[in-house]
């Protein structure tokens, strides 16, 4: 039982340790060309990570009103490139009637979260999202790889930039 143990534990210790070094491979890879990328600051939301056919990544970004935003992805693979959409997250007040005592109603707000698809890059012919809300949000990037046969993992790039002032 102890080998056992010892056995998995050391499997989990070097799957980990490769799961971080992929990781780290591609945070310091620039993936997306140089077209792209000139004029703004992509330093704040960016993520960089290693995804396999089939995977799928989630990341909440804000995106702050009155500034210009520009989000796009990039990954190794040009056969099978990564898709995604972003989802805007907005805030719909209800009022509901809480108690009627006699004359007086109490009234109560509740909010309700409501998130619209605001971008797929799928439907495009350009793989880059650009922004300017009006009010600051927040926003939901998901970024998967479409299933195929080569299950080989490479780096993807999820760059959100704010331009840059003159």
């Amino acid at each position: 039982m102890n080998v056992q143990r010892l056995i998995f534990v050391l499997g989990l210790i070097y799957f980990s340790v490769q799961s971080v070094s992929a990781q780290n491979k591609c945070a310091a890879q620039s993936l997306c060309t140089a077209d792209f990328l000139d004029g703004y600051d992509f330093k704040s939301q960016s993520r960089y990570l290693a995804m396999k056919p089939g995977d799928s990544s989630v990341t909440n970004i804000v995106l702050y009103a009155n500034q210009n935003y520009r989000v796009l992805v990039c990954n190794e693979d040009s056969e099978n490139p990564a898709l995604f959409k972003i989802q805007a997250k907005t805030k719909r007040p209800e009022r509901q009637v809480k108690l009627i005592s006699g004359n007086d109603t109490i009234w109560e707000v509740k909010y309700y979260i409501e998130t619209n698809e605001v971008f797929h890059s799928a439907g495009n012919s350009i793989d880059v999202y650009d922004i300017s809300p009006r009010k600051t949000a927040q926003y939901t990037v998901i970024v998967y790889r479409p299933r195929t046969k080569k299950q080989v993992a490479d780096c993807v790039n999820i760059l959100v930039g704010r331009e840059l002032s003159n």
